[in-house]
This record gives C-alpha cells, structure tokens and sequence, in this order.
C-alpha cells in the first residue's frame, strides 16, 4: 500500500530529523496539489497547521490522508481535532491532497499557500506536516512554470522545464516560502556580496529592472544602518494578488530571508514603484529584525529602539529615485509608515 511513495528511502540518507517531501500539482482548476514523503522520525502524533493570523480552518483542506510505516504497511489514523491526527502505531510515510483556492480576503494570501491564475504561492509551514525543521523537498509543476526559492535547487535557473521536477534542500521549511508560475521571471543583484534576487509574475507599470533597483536602494540602505547583510542569500518576490484588488492595496509576509509582497496595480509607474518602495522598506527590514536574531521573550523595545533611526534612513532611500516633488511628500508618508508597522509585533512572524 502507499506504492506512490515507494521511490522515498528513510530519512537517515539526508540525515537525522530530515523530512523528505514531493509536492506535485495536479489540478488546476480545482486548484490542488497532492503531498507524500517520509519523515525523519516516526511518531503517533500527525499535525497540521489550522490557523495563520485571523485564518481559521486551514488543516480543511488536507483530504485522503494515507499513512504507512518504514516498510510501508498501511497505518490506519483517527481525527483528534481539527488538523490532529492519532495513528494506531508509529508510521514514518504520508500521502495526502490539498485543495488550494486562494483566500476569500485578498491580504490574506500573502500568508498562505495557494494557486490561481497560473501562478501560487508555495509555504511548507501550511503544506507539511509539523513540527518541521530540515527538509528536501521536490516540487512537480506544470509545464512551463519555473520556481522561485530561498535556496538554490537542482536545476539550472530554477526552472520547471518540460514540467521536470526541481529538489531544494531547505534548512528551515517551516518558514520558507516558494513561489511558482507560468510568468515568473527573475533578477540577481549583489549587495555587499549578498546575493539578492528579485522575482516577479504579473504585469507592471514599472519594468522589472527598475523595481529590482528599488528594492536593492532599500536593502543597501539598510545595510549602511547595520553595517552588515543578514544573510548570503535573500529572495523578493513581486507578485500580484490572485483575487480582484484595488489599485492600492498590498500584503506582505517576511519569513526566513525571503519577502512575498503581492499588490494591486497602479496605473502609473511612479505610483507603482511608490507602492512598491514604501511597503518594501518595512519588509526587507525583517531580513534584519527580528528574523537574523536570536531573541526570546517580548522584544518590543528593541523595536521601539530601532524605529526612528530606519525611519528616517527608509524615507530617503525610497525617495533616491523619486522626482523632486514626488519624494518630499514620501519622505513624510514613509516616516509614519515606518513608526506604524514597526509595532505590530507579529507582522512577519512565522504563525503558530
């Protein structure tokens, strides 16, 4: 039984606490995407993530789950509660399917995984089961689609081509983010050796060499503040919402060293690369604070510590390649902006 996942070895060839994991998409429209791997260890205890922000509900979409142990006999389970499964004795291997309709509120899909409008947003923390520390994980997707990824993969450029499967060995997949899509295109920028790439998908007033410059403005400017990159590796995507949204609207999330902002589309390009730069200078923040520290506890005042000091740097960086006009009244915008978002404790924290 579970023959689908006959080509998964035990986890000790990865290493100890590894979980290994194939995420196929095989329909589009419904949208939904079946998951089977094995994990490092075996256990009784199968969760789901059923709650992200306001979000309720979550582990729903988990349908036709199948377990099985080592050798792959079939595990019969039992719903606790929502998203918590029992099995009668230890399994090891997992098969599944997840529905991925977007969310019915527009902001609420930058923090989650979906998949609409060829295009989605990939996030282990709500495809897999938790706990969930290392992971390699392989992605299958249509044909034509290409992926963007907080570590390199195993194919060139990270392209799905032919519809080929593409491997990412992951340290943290609980607060990963990928993103896929028919349109995704990408641009590599280094700032201070920090390797930082740009994804985008959807159409823009703005072109994608002038939003990729943005974004780096805003990252080194950062990097002036704290004298340092967070990371070797950073990812942005830029993507538009796969639900109807106004021209002013955006969501963001920042997990681990990459950011997904999706946003309506103004339609002119100054406007564009305001919305895009104001929103932007918060988020690439967290690469910084809190998400390259290790603190525990309430770190509110490191907050309150840091946030004019970014503020007033932020603003100009945004303005740099604004017209004169245009950026003195950014400059103020950023500033309040800035002070708002920075005390929302939360904002880019991985959900529990």
């Amino acid at each position: 039984m579970l023959t689908a996942l006959a080509f998964f070895t035990l986890a000790s060839r990865a290493g100890a606490q590894t979980t290994e994991a194939r995420v196929t998409v095989v329909s589009l429209a419904p949208p939904r995407v079946r998951v089977e791997g094995v994990r490092g260890a075996a256990t009784r205890a199968w969760s789901f993530r059923n709650a992200v922000g306001g979000m309720l509900g979550l582990a729903g979409r988990v349908e036709k789950l199948l377990l099985a142990d080592a050798q792959g006999g079939a595990v019969a389970s039992r719903q606790l509660a929502p998203g918590e499964y029992e099995s009668e004795r230890e399994a090891v291997k997992f098969s599944y399917e997840i529905r991925l309709d977007p969310p019915t509120a527009a902001n609420d899909a930058a923090h989650v995984s979906w998949l609409a409008d060829a295009r989605g947003a990939l996030m282990p923390g709500d495809l897999l089961p938790l706990p969930l520390a290392r992971a390699r994980l392989t992605f299958k997707l249509p044909e034509g689609w290409k992926i963007a990824a907080p570590e390199k993969g195993d194919a060139k450029g990270g392209a799905a081509a032919g519809g080929e499967a593409i491997s990412f060995a992951v340290e943290d997949a609980e607060s990963a983010i990928f993103f896929a899509g028919a349109d995704l295109r990408e641009r590599v920028v280094r700032v201070r050796g920090m390797e930082l790439r740009v994804a985008f998908a959807g159409d823009w007033a703005f072109s994608d060499e002038e939003a990729a410059e943005a974004v780096a403005s805003i990252v080194k400017e950062h990097a002036r503040t704290f004298d340092d990159v967070p990371r070797a590796s950073a990812l942005v995507v830029v993507a538009p919402f796969p639900r109807q949204a106004t021209a002013s609207q955006w969501a963001a999330e920042t997990r681990g060293g990459t950011v997904l902002y999706l946003s309506g589309r103004a339609p002119t390009r100054l406007s564009a690369l305001t919305r895009l730069g104001l929103p932007l200078a918060h988020e690439l923040f967290h690469l910084w604070v809190p998400n390259a520290l290790r603190l525990g506890g309430d770190y509110d005042w490191f907050y309150s510590i840091t946030r004019e000091r970014w503020s007033r740097r932020s603003s100009t960086c945004v303005c740099e390649n604004l017209p004169a006009a245009s950026a003195r009244s950014t400059t103020s915008t950023v500033r309040s902006c800035a002070t708002r978002g920075l005390g929302r404790r939360g904002a880019t924290a991985t959900p529990s």
